[in-house]
C-alpha cells in the first residue's frame, strides 16, 4: 500500500504542530470596534475547519446586511447569513454601463452625517472570488439623506483625448438601492 493512499494521511503530512500548509485552519471573522479588531468567528458560527479558498460578501437576502459565502476545496460552499439585526441604515449603489462603457474601476463616494466613504467597483475581490454588482454602504444610525458621487473610469476618445465623467446625486434617501447609468 502506498504511503499516500489515504487522503487524511496526505493532509497530515502538511501539518506542522497546529499549523497547516494546506488551508485547513479555522476561518476567522473580525469585528471592528473603533479601530480595534476582535475575532468573533467562533461566536458567529463561521469558524469551520474546511479548506476554504474563496470569499464573497454581499446582501444575499435584500435586508441591507452583508452576508458571506465561502468556497472550499473538495467541500461544500458555506453560506453565512447576517441575522444580527443592528437597525443601522444603509445605501446600495448599482452602476450600469452602456455598450463599450464599462463600470469596473468606478469610484463611488458617499457622504453622510457620519462622514465620507469611498468604494471602487472591481472585477475580482479576492482569490477565486467575485464581489457583488451592488456596492453597499453602512450608514450607522443616521437616516439623513446622503450625497453620492460616482467618478467613472476615464474614456479615451478616437482623437486620443481622455474624457472624465462624474455623476452627483444629492438628497439620496437611505435604506434603498440607487441605480446609476454611466453617461
Amino acid at each position: 500500500m502506498s504511503y499516500y493512499n489515504s487522503r487524511e494521511k496526505q493532509l497530515d503530512d502538511f501539518r506542522i504542530g497546529n499549523k497547516s500548509l494546506n488551508g485547513r485552519e479555522h476561518n476567522l471573522l473580525h469585528r471592528n470596534e473603533g479601530g480595534r479588531f476582535y475575532e468573533i468567528g467562533w461566536v458567529a458560527g463561521c469558524d469551520s475547519i474546511l479548506d476554504s479558498r474563496g470569499l464573497g460578501v454581499g446582501d444575499l437576502d435584500g435586508d441591507g446586511d452583508e452576508d458571506i459565502v465561502v468556497s472550499t476545496m473538495h467541500g461544500p460552499v458555506q453560506v453565512y447569513r447576517n441575522v444580527a439585526g443592528s437597525g443601522n441604515h444603509w445605501l446600495k449603489v448599482r452602476l450600469k454601463g452602456l455598450p463599450g462603457r464599462n463600470v469596473i474601476g468606478s469610484r463611488i463616494v458617499v457622504t453622510s452625517a457620519a462622514g465620507t466613504q469611498i468604494r471602487e467597483v472591481t472585477c475580482g475581490s479576492a482569490y477565486l472570488s467575485q464581489g457583488p454588482e451592488v456596492v453597499t454602504f453602512g450608514l450607522g444610525r443616521s437616516d439623513a439623506a446622503v450625497t453620492v458621487e460616482v467618478h467613472w473610469p476615464p474614456l479615451r476618445l478616437a482623437d486620443g483625448t481622455v474624457k472624465r465623467e462624474v455623476t452627483r446625486r444629492e438628497g439620496v434617501q437611505v435604506r434603498r438601492e440607487l441605480v446609476l447609468v454611466r453617461p
